[in-house]
């Protein structure tokens, strides 16, 4: 199997999300700045509303890893060998928030599904088949008209 891509995220990247965030925090700033502030640093959007309650499921060092980690660009060209490596990373580290939004990210994306399907079929189906994952996320659900 092939290595799936390194999760990368800079402790850079991490510290500054890390400083928006307390400035939002202790007021200095709105929710609507610190998003604004955040998608400067990282380069994506981030839902005002995960400012207000990521402590009820993180750590502020663990939101700022999850923001700044860098997806995989190329998520159209993996190919199924990649997408069991990547499938088995989240199996190997399920509590990992930000390598499993980066793999569940992509894979979504690539095999055309809506979000919260991977994460159904792992945690609420309780499978830990990488094989049987992959075959239910490479079937066409897709309504053509």
């Amino acid at each position: 199997m092939p290595e799936p891509p390194e999760l990368v995220s800079t402790p850079e990247c991490q510290a500054q999300v890390a400083e928006i965030v307390n400035d939002f925090e202790d007021g200095s700033l709105s929710v609507e700045d610190a998003a604004s502030r955040i998608e400067i640093v990282t380069g994506r959007p981030v839902d005002p509303n995960v400012l207000r309650g990521y402590w009820g499921s993180e750590s502020l060092e663990e939101l700022a890893r999850r923001l700044c980690t860098e997806p995989i660009q190329e998520w159209a060209d993996i190919p199924e060998e990649q997408a069991l490596s990547l499938i088995q990373q989240i199996l190997d580290d399920p509590v990992d928030d930000a390598l499993f939004a980066r793999n569940v990210a992509a894979l979504e994306k690539r095999f055309r599904k809506p979000s919260g399907t991977l994460s159904d079929l792992i945690f609420h189906n309780d499978n830990t088949d990488p094989a049987w994952i992959l075959e239910q996320i490479r079937v066409d659900t897709v309504k053509y008209l």
